[in-house]
């Protein structure tokens, strides 16, 4: 099986990682905690994040994504382009998600497995359009749920009325009427 430390070392060359501000830690002898950017793996369940802000990481989102055992994925990073592989659904652990200043361009409808998904944050992603995907609100543990300041376009859907309390969806391009789950659940009024 490949190794923590190599599935690592994948994204950090997809990610273009010998042009990074800051690679400390990575191809070294290192624990892998203490490469920049990679929270400690939990020696139970493996499970570890991805945390990048400004650091300059460039490309899409590699299709192998899903091989990393991952409960928090967080990318601040205007050189990630394209949209998540189909594979980013496969991450059933993940708990918290943030896409933020990136010049991704379409957050596909790919979240219906993440069950255990209660942090979203998709932020400032201006060339992100297209409609926001249903299964992103499938998760009953979600808590905050910001989709702000990206280039939306249609309405929410239905499902994510049940979220509305920690629902922030500023400045999109959202069009047409708000949903009647929207207007008629227990917030309503």
């Amino acid at each position: 099986e490949t190794s923590v430390r190599d599935k690592l070392m994948r994204f950090f060359y997809a990610m273009d990682g010998p042009n990074w501000k800051n690679k400390t830690g990575w191809g070294t002898d290192a624990p892998v905690w203490q490469w920049e950017g990679v929270g400690n793996p939990d020696p139970e369940t493996g499970l570890m994040s991805l945390y990048f802000r400004n650091n300059g990481l460039k490309g899409e989102i590699p299709d192998f994504i899903d091989e990393m055992n991952l409960w928090r994925f967080v990318i601040d990073e205007p050189g990630i382009t394209g949209t998540l592989p189909a594979s980013f659904g496969n991450l059933v652990n993940l708990e918290s998600l943030e896409i933020s200043n990136t010049a991704m361009t379409s957050l596909p409808d790919i979240f219906g497995k993440m069950k255990k998904l209660r942090n979203v944050i998709i932020f400032s992603n201006r060339d992100m359009t297209g409609p926001l995907p249903e299964s992103l609100g499938a998760s009953d543990e979600l808590v905050t749920l910001g989709i702000d300041w990206n280039g939306f376009t249609g309405t929410p859907p239905d499902s994510w009325a049940r979220h509305y309390d920690f629902l922030s969806l500023w400045s999109n391009k959202l069009s047409g009427e708000i949903p009647l789950s929207f207007r008629t659940g227990p917030h309503a009024g």
